[in-house]
């Protein structure tokens, strides 16, 4: 049950069924950190001229799901928002935004998701920025922050750097997470 609704939101956005002008974009991301926990994540998103869509399949040391979610995107002049509420393989609910936007030349993305627990289990929010340190977007600030119940489960610190790759990027970031006191890197490709 709860992957046909995941199913059914991926189907709706990638056939065309809301608007015929779509793009979809992904993002697969690995990490590891010193003590050798890894992590992985694969995002599929699809753009509508008004909406937008998001799935995702994540694998943690402390969770494994899938995850999909479908709302409005909102343009106003150089900043974007944009909205998704979806379901978690995990009976979670959620409501997740994006904030894209221009700052003196730089980019600004800023990033909350948070979920609700329909069974047992913690709701969570998790909040990434980013902040672009050169104009070009090349190096990036980036903050990590996850709330597991009303515990902080990690705040993470680091910089990000992107090179251009096959009409997306490439990036490492390596950080440091101010709650466990180990370091890390994450590295991956967007396109």
């Amino acid at each position: 049950m709860r992957f046909s609704l995941l199913g059914t939101m991926l189907l709706l956005a990638l056939s065309g069924v809301a608007t015929p002008a779509q793009k979809v974009s992904m993002e697969t991301e690995g990490g590891i950190d010193t003590a050798g926990a890894a992590s992985f994540s694969q995002y599929v998103f699809v753009d509508g001229t008004s909406w937008n869509a998001l799935f995702r399949y994540v694998a943690a040391p402390a969770v494994q799901k899938v995850e999909g979610a479908i709302g409005p995107t909102i343009k106003l002049d150089k900043t974007t928002v944009k909205i998704q509420v979806g379901a978690t393989s995990r009976s979670q609910a959620m409501v997740a935004g994006t904030l894209a936007a221009a700052v003196a030349g730089h980019s600004v993305f800023y990033i909350a998701d948070s979920k609700f627990a329909l069974r047992d289990g913690p709701n969570t929010l998790y909040q990434k920025l980013f902040v672009g340190l050169s104009r070009s977007g090349s190096w990036q600030a980036r903050l990590e922050d996850l709330q597991v119940g009303r515990r902080q489960s990690f705040f993470a610190a680091g910089a990000e750097y992107r090179k251009k790759w096959g009409g997306g990027h490439v990036f490492v970031a390596p950080y440091y997470d101010f709650i466990s006191g180990k370091g890390g890197v994450h590295a991956g490709i967007r396109r």
